[in-house]
């Protein structure tokens, strides 16, 4: 939301630029020229052009200065590092800096612009008092002129300077008079130097645009010919090095002269008059103004800075915060471990990790509001009296780790008290059933992306392992890495046939006799050897290839079954498929095709085991998928029987033959008083509705004695036999030690 956000006010962003850079440039002397050409005009035009760069490129004079960027690049720097920090003292320095430098300049053009306005005001009421002034000097002129005999030639054969000059006598200030006609010029000047007053002529003539030729006729100290021209301006200015002159022509028609121009020009004070009004009037003012600007720069970098800030803070805040718990998430964690000093490899950490195994069927459960306030009551009550050596981090499978040192014992143990106890929203009670895993820092991991990973493993080795805690172990994690490599070869191993069915015998303990067989999956990997199915089925289960594989074990089957058929052994065979698998058009087509090659309806000799735990997951389903598998005449077992929750609620309603006692209870049978009632329930339960019972994980005498004694005759496990290959499951059925049943079907297996 945030890139989004950024990208839009980018967008927003250049494109008034643009806009706004175009207008000005268009109003420029570079476009319309609709302003005057001065400074106004040019630094419309300049900041115009630099908008239109910045618009295009991205560039911008602020944004540069302060470290930022409005490219489309820096909105993708700035999503790929959501969590980058800025440096707001910088930040707060380089907007002072970048806005008073505007300020200022600003403020300059306010001078300049109110020096220029004020100099214009002065040279109005100069040009005025000029016109006065040659009205004067023109009627002496003309008085002169009129005086002078009539003949031909230049004006300068019929008058001098000094006459000229006579007609100054009114003023004292430094002053030129140029008469002219259309035979030539005749020029004088009162209190200016020889050498100055040559620069301002030459500036003159330039102004009027007037050819000159110079005579050897001496007026006053020189003179100088120059052609008439009709097109003068009103008034113009002449520069020297001393000082400026304005100047002021006027034409007047005399008899026998024709039309005579005069010209007349003194020293023009305007700038000199607009410093003073500016330093007298405007000065004051003008430092106001600095100052207002200076200081705006200041606020607004101040409000940039602080409105920042409270921003990134927010934002920051939300980044590294877990929305359910209001603990720190995993963002939060890698940036204590990579930067922080809270972490340090001469100091031991313990690290305990919580993750919430109920979590998902209270989400089902329950409201979405009474979740969120079940995780944030959770969040607020292990925060509380948290000490500064103590962290607490919710990663983003969910698992809520506390991290403090060692030795503080008591620390851990309210933890796990505070997590495995009945948990209270409102009139809801709740438990959270949690799987607790144990590392230590650096011992174990020394970094956030070594603690996440062995976090995840070692909750999802508890999971399959059905252990409460599980401490942090490396071949564990050596496994747990193997799986990951696993994953990518799986469909290469079925092609190239590396899987593999091994058969494990079902024994009739009473006659010790072959009563039935399950086929067991292996690997022959190329690198590793023969591999259980512990370390690949779950990899399988979750992968897009479990219908295939489930097609390959039941295809499998049935060929070893036809190939005992053959050899004239008529042993059922079982095999595993899951609850998906049942449920799986594709299998289910194969099971249908098996089922008509081998004549099921009438030789039911293959059993689908499947773990009772599955069976609860929809069990309207369960039971419309085993009715069909069993009027395709295969036989059913349920697995694992006695793990799951509600084993006696359900199990009379499933159309099942068999089922199999867990290998947990025959562990503990010598060792646990409470086993024996146990399978004796189980053995009940079984005679009442009619099913067969088989014993997994028998592995010594005493085991066996006992279940016989309890009124269990199918066994399976080591005590027996291993599972084997296809060739030397047919020698254990040859074998003096062990026989095959004869008899395809029996009620014992």
């Amino acid at each position: 939301m945030s890139v989004l956000f950024c990208s839009n006010m980018n967008t927003i962003d250049r494109s008034l630029r643009g806009v706004g850079g175009a207008i000005l440039v268009l109003i420029s002397p570079a476009g319309l020229d609709l302003l005057d050409r001065d400074v106004m005009a040019w630094f419309c035009l300049f900041f115009g052009a630099a908008n239109l760069i910045a618009a295009l490129s991205g560039w911008c004079f602020m944004y540069s200065l302060i470290g930022l960027n409005s490219s489309a690049d820096a909105v993708a720097d700035d999503a790929a590092n959501p969590l980058e920090k800025l440096d707001f003292r910088s930040l707060r320095n380089k907007s002072a800096l970048g806005f008073g430098a505007i300020a200022v300049l600003l403020a300059t053009l306010y001078a300049f612009e109110a020096f220029q306005a004020a100099r214009d005001g002065a040279l109005h009421f100069e040009i005025k008092a000029l016109h006065d002034v040659t009205e004067i000097v023109l009627e002496e002129v003309e008085h002169k002129l009129e005086a002078l005999p009539p003949s031909e030639g230049e004006l300068s054969t019929r008058m001098t300077s000094q006459q000229l000059l006579a007609a100054l006598y009114h003023f004292d200030e430094p002053m030129f008079l140029l008469v002219g006609d259309s035979q030539g010029w005749l020029h004088s000047y009162k209190n200016i130097e020889p050498g100055l007053a040559q620069q301002i002529l030459t500036s003159a003539r330039s102004q009027l645009q007037l050819p000159i030729a110079e005579t050897e006729a001496l007026i006053g100290d020189r003179h100088e010919r120059v052609f008439h021209s009709d097109t003068t301006p009103l008034f113009f200015e002449a520069e020297a090095i001393d000082g400026t002159f304005i100047f002021m022509p006027h034409d007047v028609e005399l008899p026998g002269l024709g039309v005579v121009r005069v010209v007349l020009g003194r020293v023009s004070t305007s700038r000199e008059d607009a410093l003073a009004e500016v330093a007298q009037h405007l000065g004051l003012f003008s430092l106001i103004v600095f100052w207002l600007a200076i200081w705006g720069a200041v606020g607004v970098a101040y409000f940039i800075w602080r409105y920042v800030e409270s921003a990134n803070r927010r934002v920051y805040k939300l980044a590294t915060t877990d929305q359910a718990t209001g603990l720190a998430n995993d963002y939060a964690l890698r940036e204590l471990m990579e930067n922080g000093a809270f972490f340090s490899t001469e100091r031991d950490m313990k690290i305990v990790g919580m993750h919430l195994r109920n979590l998902s069927n209270i989400a089902s459960n329950t409201t979405l509001k009474l979740l969120n306030q079940l995780l944030s009551e959770l969040g607020r009550k292990l925060t509380s009296g948290m000490g500064e050596d103590q962290y607490l981090a919710r990663l983003n499978d969910g698992t809520i780790i506390l991290i403090a040192p060692e030795e503080q014992l008591q620390v851990f143990e309210q933890f796990r008290q505070s997590v495995n106890e009945v948990q209270w929203v409102g009139d809801f009670q709740f438990t959270l059933e949690p799987t607790e895993v144990q590392l230590s820092y650096p011992t174990d991991v020394d970094s956030f992306e070594s603690l996440r990973t062995a976090v995840s493993q070692l909750v999802a080795s508890a999971k399959k392992m059905r252990i409460p805690v599980l401490r942090y172990d490396q071949s564990l994690m050596e496994r747990s890495d193997k799986l990951d490599d696993y994953a990518s070869e799986i469909s290469r191993a079925l092609h190239q046939h590396e899987f593999e069915l091994y058969l494990q015998p079902k024994i009739d303990m009473d006659e010790r006799v072959i009563v039935g067989a399950e086929t067991l999956i292996r690997w022959n990997h190329p690198q590793d050897g023969l591999l259980a199915p512990g370390l690949f089925m779950d990899v399988i289960g979750h992968s897009n290839l479990r219908s295939q594989f489930a097609t390959f074990v039941i295809e499998e089957t049935a060929l070893m079954a036809k190939k005992l058929r053959a050899e004239g052994y008529m042993i059922p065979l079982s095999f595993n498929l899951s609850a998906d698998d049942i449920f799986d058009a594709n299998v289910q087509a194969t099971l249908a095709t098996v089922a008509k090659s081998l004549d099921l309806q009438q030789v039911p000799h293959l059993e689908i085991e499947l773990i009772e735990a599955q069976t609860s997951i929809n069990i309207a389903r369960i039971k419309e998928a085993l009715r069909l598998i069993n009027w395709l005449g295969y036989t059913v077992a349920l697995d694992d029987f006695g793990t799951g929750m509600s084993s006696l609620s359900y199990s009379n309603e499933l159309p099942v033959n068999t089922i199999k006692i867990d290998k947990s209870f025959v562990d503990r049978l010598l060792v646990s008083e409470g086993t024996e009632p146990s399978i004796r329930a189980i053995m009940l339960l079984a005679e009442g509705y009619g099913f067969n019972v088989v014993a997994e994980g028998v592995e010594t005498q005493e085991q066996a004695e006992t279940l016989r004694r309890l009124g269990c005759r199918v066994a399976q496990g080591y005590l027996y036999s291993k599972p084997v290959p296809f060739d030397d499951f047919k020698l254990l059925c040859s074998s003096a030690e062990l026989s095959c049943s004869s008899a395809a079907g029996s009620n014992t297996a």
